[in-house]
């Protein structure tokens, strides 16, 4: 997705490495099993009207998420979709990255 005044595509959705919105309120952090099916399912849930969020990434998923941490992650997928669209629909600039700890120190 781009702004229609930068042209810029916005950034993409990340695998959800810790989240403490878990019912119980713990932290679960992904494996690294788990951070592919994870990335699948962001791409799924953020470009629904194209994949309609497949029964094979949603099944890859419960065996390794309770229906409640899936319900939680999802709810944190569809949050981050919705401001980036607030963002965009409001022609918020993409801020750059710091280039300060590019530098070789």
């Amino acid at each position: 997705m781009s702004t229609p005044t930068s042209g810029r595509r916005a950034p993409e959705a990340r695998a959800i490495s810790a989240c403490t919105c878990f019912p119980s309120g713990a932290t679960r952090r992904a494996t690294p099993s788990a951070s592919g099916p994870l990335s699948r399912w962001c791409e799924e849930v953020t470009l629904i009207g194209e994949t309609h969020a497949s029964d094979d990434a949603y099944a890859e998923l419960t065996r390794m998420f309770s229906e409640d941490e899936l319900v939680a992650l999802t709810y944190v997928i569809v949050s981050i979709n919705g401001f980036n669209r607030l963002a965009v629909a409001f022609r918020q600039p993409v801020a750059e990255p710091p280039a300060a700890h590019l530098k070789a120190s």
